[in-house]
C-alpha cells in the first residue's frame, strides 16, 4: 500500500479554464478520503491526475515515495472504479474480472485462483458464469471493483461509483465497500457529490468549491465546525439553518435582532466566544443545526425564537418543521451555490427576493409534537451549537 500527497497542485486546460486551484493533501498509507463537492469543483479532475489520466499543470504529486508527475497510469500501482462500471458485455463475470491479469499474461493457475478468492470476497463466487446483462446493478458495480482489486493495487480510485444504483442498493453497497476497504487496507481515494455518502464512508473528507480546496478533516469536525457558510450550507442533510442578525450587548447579554424577533443569548457568552466581540453592531450570519433548533415547551432553558410552520413532515421517530422565521435569509455567493447544485432554477429567483426574502429553517421535533402548517411555533436554540459568519468573506468566526 502507499501514501499519496498532492503539494501545491494545479490543473489549467488548454482553454485557459482553471480546474483545480494550488491543492494540498495528503493521504495517509491505508487511509479512505473522500473528495466532496457540486458538479464542476475539480473533484473528479483531482481524482484524474492522481490516476494519471491528466496531465498535472503544475506542482508535485507523490506516490509513496514516487515522484509521479512523469509517470504513465499503468506506472503508478493504481486502479480505477467508474461510475458507468465499463464492464467487457460479451465477457462473463470471470472474464471481466481476469481481464487486468490476462493483460499482464499471468498463467492459468494463478487467473483462476485469484479470480475465485476475488469473487468470494465480494460474494460473486455464484454469478462468475453470468454476463453483466444477466447481473443487477449492484453485481455490476462488484464486478467492476473485483477487476480492479485483482490487481492488488497501492491506490484505489473510485469515481461516483454508486451513482447509477437506487436510494436502497446504494446504501447498501456503501457499508460493502467501507468493509471491503477496512478488511483489504487499500489506500482509497474516492469521489462524490453526494455529502451522505462523503459523511458515511470517509476517515477523512475534502471539501473544494471552483477547484479550491475549502476544508478537510474527520466527518463530524467538518459537520460540527464548519470553516465557512460553503462548507455549512453543504455539509449536513437537513443543511444547517441559516439567518441573518445584527449583535448587540444589552444589561450583558448578547442580543441577535432580527427582522421581527430578537434572540438572547446566556450571560457570559462574549467571553466563551472571544472572537464575537469584534462583531458587535454589525450584522452577520447565525447558523445552527436542525436539532438544535427544538419545540421550546420541551427545551424552556434555550434561548428562543419563533417561526411560522410552512411544513410538518413525520418521519417515524421524529418531525421534521419547516419554518419561516422572522430574519433576513443568507444569499452570500457561497450558499446560492450550493443551491445551484441541486436546483439551479431557484438561484434567480432567490437572487430576486435579494434581502427582503425571509429565512426559512428546519427543526427536528419529536413524533408526538403538536405543530400543524400556519401555527406559530416558539423554538429553543442549542446557544452553544449557534455557529457565527462573517458576512463578507464567508468565514466563520472562531
Amino acid at each position: 500500500m502507499a501514501s499519496v500527497a498532492l503539494k501545491d497542485v494545479s490543473k489549467v486546460y488548454a482553454d485557459g479554464t482553471h480546474a483545480v486551484h494550488s491543492l494540498d493533501l495528503e493521504i495517509e498509507d491505508g487511509e479512505f478520503v473522500v473528495l466532496v463537492g457540486p458538479s464542476g469543483c475539480g473533484k473528479t479532475t483531482v481524482l484524474r491526475m492522481v490516476g494519471g489520466l491528466e496531465e498535472i499543470s503544475a506542482g508535485e504529486l507523490t506516490i509513496g515515495d514516487r515522484v509521479a508527475n512523469a509517470l504513465g497510469p499503468r506506472e503508478r500501482d493504481i486502479a480505477m472504479v467508474f461510475q458507468n462500471y465499463a464492464l467487457y458485455p460479451h465477457m462473463s463475470v470471470f472474464e471481466n474480472i481476469a481481464f487486468p491479469l490476462r493483460a499482464q499474461r499471468a498463467n492459468r493457475a494463478e487467473v483462476k485462483q485469484r479470480v475465485e478468492s476475488t469473487a468470494r470476497l465480494l460474494g460473486l463466487e455464484k454469478h462468475l458464469r453470468r454476463k453483466p446483462r444477466n447481473l443487477s446493478g449492484g453485481q455490476r458495480q462488484r464486478v467492476a471493483m473485483g477487476r480492479a482489486l485483482i490487481r492488488q493495487p497501492e491506490v484505489f480510485l473510485m469515481d461516483e461509483p454508486l451513482s447509477n444504483l437506487d436510494a436502497n442498493l446504494r446504501s447498501e453497497m456503501r457499508g460493502e465497500i467501507i468493509k471491503l476497504q477496512r478488511e483489504l487496507g487499500v489506500t482509497t481515494i474516492y469521489v462524490t457529490h453526494d455529502q451522505v455518502e462523503a459523511m458515511t464512508m470517509g476517515n477523512r473528507i475534502a471539501v473544494l468549491r471552483d477547484g479550491l480546496l475549502q476544508q478537510e478533516g474527520r466527518p463530524q469536525d467538518l459537520y460540527q465546525e464548519p470553516d465557512n457558510l460553503f462548507v455549512a450550507r453543504f455539509i449536513g442533510s437537513p443543511p444547517m439553518n441559516l439567518f441573518r442578525a445584527v449583535l448587540q450587548v444589552a444589561d450583558g447579554k448578547v442580543v441577535c435582532r432580527l427582522h421581527g424577533d430578537e434572540l438572547v443569548l446566556p450571560e457570559g457568552y462574549l467571553d466563551r466566544r472571544a472572537a464575537l466581540g469584534r462583531y458587535v453592531g454589525r450584522e452577520v450570519a447565525v447558523g445552527v443545526r436542525p436539532e438544535h433548533l427544538r419545540d421550546a415547551r420541551i427545551a424552556p432553558e434555550h434561548p428562543r425564537l419563533r417561526g411560522e410552520a410552512l411544513l410538518v413532515e413525520t418521519l417515524g421517530a421524529e418531525r421534521q418543521v419547516h419554518l419561516r422565521l422572522p430574519a433576513a435569509a443568507v444569499l452570500t455567493q457561497e450558499v446560492l451555490d450550493v443551491v445551484r447544485d441541486f436546483d439551479a432554477p431557484a438561484v434567480e429567483e432567490l437572487r430576486a427576493a435579494g434581502d427582503d426574502r425571509q429565512a426559512e429553517a428546519i427543526a427536528r421535533f419529536d413524533a408526538d409534537a403538536e405543530a400543524a402548517v400556519g401555527d406559530t411555533v416558539e423554538l429553543g436554540l442549542v446557544a452553544e451549537k449557534l455557529r457565527f459568519f462573517d458576512l463578507d468573506s464567508g468565514a466563520s468566526i472562531k
